[in-house]
């Protein structure tokens, strides 16, 4: 297991709500600044294109 973290809450706005992947919605419904998620997911989480 390993942990994605970002610097900040309002760092998860830049995604759309209704296009956000699924670990944005997770994050933003807890309120949390990190996720813990397994190696593969975590990678794919950082392959994933920057929202715009």
């Amino acid at each position: 297991m390993t942990v994605h973290h970002v610097k900040r809450l309002t760092d998860l706005n830049q995604y759309s709500p209704s296009a956000a992947p699924g670990w944005v919605e997770t994050m933003r419904t807890r309120r949390r600044k990190t996720l813990i998620v397994c190696s593969r997911c975590h990678a794919d989480i950082h392959q994933q294109p920057k929202a715009q």
